[in-house]
């Protein structure tokens, strides 16, 4: 038995006959607590980049797009900056 079966089930074998008074004082403070108990909701519309990129088929293939081409331009540039023309020597300066 779940806990909400539980709790029916005892609220059924009650035995104890409440009146107006005692249902709007059980009311008002089950309205109390929960007020107490209340954590502010979060704004729903903000969501992370993260989900929009995981939830959506193309929004995936575009970032893995970019990054590949990011991966590919830092490639390009180590490449060209490591693969420098050896220097040709220099002819001997003839005395004069």
């Amino acid at each position: 038995m779940n806990p909400a079966e539980n709790m029916e089930q005892r609220i059924r074998e009650l035995r104890y006959q409440t009146g107006p008074a005692t249902d709007e004082r059980i009311l008002r403070d089950a309205l109390a607590a929960l007020g107490q108990t209340q954590t502010p909701q979060t704004n729903s519309t903000r969501t992370s980049v993260w989900r929009i990129i995981v939830r959506n088929k193309w929004t995936r293939v575009a970032a893995a797009a970019a990054v590949a081409i990011a991966v590919g331009a830092l490639a390009v540039t180590a490449l060209q900056q490591s693969a420098r023309p050896a220097s040709t020597p220099k002819p001997p300066i003839s005395p004069a």
